[in-house]
């Protein structure tokens, strides 16, 4: 399918990628198309000042090119149709996050009695799943989730890769969100190699990890929770 596209250098993709997703002007239903040194990114909008405005120290081409679409896979809500009633399917939230094999879902307490089959249907549809959980909020001066255990294995702890870093995480234990996975690399590339860096309140250390892997520095990781 023919598409508007920014193409940015390589080592700018993350960060346009990010600025151009914030803005709402990414299109999720094509594949970027990459070679060797440059990245094409699908556009909804071919504004020139608009996207000036969003990328002003960042250099950028807008063009035009053939990208491939996104086919949509089935989702864990497409599994449980004709399993559970519509208006229960309605009410399930669309998706779900995703720590090392666990997936947590946030689901309503009055839901709850269908989480075995919202469970099996996710470790369906994601086969790298095995254990599913129902979160209620976060609590408490640890900042930890409510988790009511849905289906698969018995634990609670496995271990989460961001960027080719494993990273252990107990989801009863401490707070983690994959969603920053981006961020924390973000703020480990403004480091510079001698810095001495204080990482208040830390969690499982993703940002210290992120830094100690990519710069010789030292980092302090300190957080409340033991």
């Amino acid at each position: 399918m023919k598409s508007k596209c920014v193409r940015v250098h390589k080592r700018e993709c993350s960060k346009v990628l990010r600025i151009l997703k914030s803005a709402g002007v990414v299109r999720a239903d094509l594949k970027l198309k990459r070679d060797n040194e440059f990245v094409e990114i699908p556009v909804s909008s071919a504004d020139v000042s608009k996207l000036s405005e969003l990328m002003p120290d960042t250099r950028w081409e807008l063009c035009e090119d053939e990208f491939e679409e996104i086919s949509r896979g089935l989702t864990y809500k497409d599994l449980l149709k004709g399993v559970l009633p519509k208006e229960v399917i309605r009410e399930l939230p669309r998706s779900y996050s995703i720590i090392g094999d666990i997936a947590v879902i946030h689901l309503p307490e009055e839901l709850l009695a269908y989480g075995s089959k919202v469970a099996s249907a996710i470790m369906n549809v994601a086969k790298n799943v095995k254990v599913v959980y129902a979160a209620s909020g976060i609590a408490g001066k640890y900042r930890l989730m409510n988790l009511v255990h849905l289906g698969g294995e018995r634990r609670s702890w496995t271990i989460h890769k961001e960027y080719g870093i494993r990273i252990y995480v107990d989801v009863k234990k401490a707070y983690y969100n994959p969603s920053l996975s981006e961020e924390h690399r973000r703020i480990a590339r403004k480091v510079r190699d001698g810095e001495v860096i204080i990482d208040l309140f830390a969690g499982v250390g993703p940002f210290a990890l992120h830094i100690l892997t990519s710069r010789r520095c030292r980092v302090y990781v300190v957080d409340i929770n033991p």
